[in-house]
């Protein structure tokens, strides 16, 4: 997955699903594609008990092989994992997952998705505030998730964000009004950019938006194996994976009309910022 973009600066992959069987079981040739594609850090995703708990496994197992591509992990619940949460104590397990590791560096993945609700509105919320909660406590930043939820995701974030360490990201922005971008800027949170923004079929929007967020605020991410950028040359590989990151970087200088090396450098200062990296 060699790339046509020239880089000087690395780059940092603030979510991949690096526990995804489709990646998990290649992992040394991933992380060696990643390297080659001057990807210096990556963050796996955490998104459950079970999978934050695979997520720090690999991480900790990588980084003692002092290997060249850092490997770090958020530990948390997507909301589509809410509802089989709520029956058993999942808060003290989170705690338990967020003591004493080095190689985490945010909670999440969290937050509200209306769009699916493969978990009951209210398990969303219930969960989501709990996690709010433990980002305040162990004063880590969040790693966030929204889907067509907007009003109430705002409605919930603008209670924490009157704490002093509250900082976060919206991961994967991808079909948000200027005014939810807007908003979301507004309590000082990062955004995410993933492929989504290289597919002419459904990025349009998205693209259109890119320059209205602040160069200090924007982050770039795979979201692998998903959400391939179509702006690859052809043929594209079955999945998506940390190597591919150079291509949102490509199509991100083409939206602010800069060069590739400048995205590259803000978002790597961002991500090392937000996530003391």
């Amino acid at each position: 997955m060699a790339t046509n973009t020239t880089l000087t600066n690395s780059l940092i992959d603030i979510g991949a699903n690096l526990t995804h069987k489709s990646l998990k079981h290649h992992l040394p040739l991933v992380l060696q594609r990643a390297n080659n594609a001057q990807v210096s850090h990556i963050i796996i995703t955490g998104t459950s008990i079970s999978g934050s708990r695979e997520a720090i496994d690999i991480a900790t197992r990588h980084n003692q092989e002092q290997q060249n591509v850092k490997l770090y992990s958020t530990v948390g619940i997507h909301p589509h994992d809410a509802t089989r949460h709520v029956t058993y104590n999942y808060r003290e397990q989170l705690v338990k997952l967020l003591t004493g590791n080095k190689n985490i560096v945010a909670v999440g993945e969290c937050g509200l998705d209306f769009d699916r609700n493969f978990s009951l509105p209210d398990d969303q919320r219930s969960v989501f505030n709990t996690q709010l909660e433990l980002a305040r406590e162990f004063n880590l930043p969040l790693f966030m998730h929204e889907r067509s939820a907007s009003n109430d995701m705002l409605s919930i974030l603008e209670k924490y964000s009157q704490h002093e360490n509250f900082h976060g990201v919206i991961h994967c922005f991808t079909n948000g009004t200027l005014d939810v971008l807007q908003k979301y800027l507004s309590l000082n949170l990062y955004i995410g950019i993933t492929g989504w923004v290289c597919d002419d079929r459904r990025g349009k929007d998205l693209a259109k938006l890119i320059p209205h967020i602040p160069l200090d605020r924007l982050l770039i991410e795979t979201d692998a194996p998903f959400l391939l950028p179509r702006n690859m040359p052809r043929p594209w590989p079955s999945q998506n994976e940390p190597s591919c990151l150079p291509y949102v970087v490509k199509k991100l200088a083409e939206c602010y009309s800069v060069s590739v090396d400048e995205i590259a450098k803000h978002t790597t200062e961002n991500a090392k910022k937000l996530f003391k990296l």
